[in-house]
């Protein structure tokens, strides 16, 4: 029968993104875009106990920082 783990866990809520991004139009109504973001979600450790390797426990932690590159094209109406 398997056996399940347990453990603690602390968890940030805060976050942040900062950006930019450059437009070009490039015809009537048609125009071009560019925009890049980084964002900081903050993180999570804790210790997991558990059968096998994490017997005495195993910590952790991790952070989550996305990136997003979008490129696009409008058209006004």
């Amino acid at each position: 029968m398997p056996s399940l783990g347990f453990g603690d866990l602390s968890n940030t809520r805060t976050g942040w993104t900062a950006g930019g991004g450059v437009e070009w139009m490039f015809a009537p109504n048609w125009s071009a875009f560019l925009e890049g973001n980084y964002m900081d979600f903050g993180g999570s450790s804790g210790t997991v106990f558990g059968p096998g390797a994490c017997v005495a426990g195993c910590t952790y932690s991790t952070k989550r920082t996305p990136s997003t590159v979008l490129v696009g094209v409008n058209y006004r109406f």
